[in-house]
């Protein structure tokens, strides 16, 4: 968090990554997995996000973290980036 109260780009991107994971919603998390990506965000911090989601909104989150993996990795495997 920035000295102004703001949140910065990756934590908000990994915010969102557990909101669009609780709510189980792929557009979303395709959004956000893309945001994070552009932050900079590591791989592993991507799946700590969704981890985390998992206490509020149950195991069900976790079908999320394969599809929100292939998209991260996505750019990466046809030589983008």
């Amino acid at each position: 968090m920035g000295g102004d109260g703001r949140l910065d780009r990756r934590t908000r991107a990994l915010i969102g990554l557990a909101v669009a994971a609780a709510l189980r919603s792929d557009a979303q998390l395709l959004r956000w997995v893309a945001e994070a990506r552009c932050a900079g965000t590591p791989r592993d911090e991507v799946a700590a996000a969704l981890l985390a989601a998992v206490p509020a909104a149950g195991a069900e989150v976790l079908a999320m973290l394969a599809p929100a993996l292939r998209a991260f990795d996505e750019p990466y495997q046809r030589g983008q980036d």
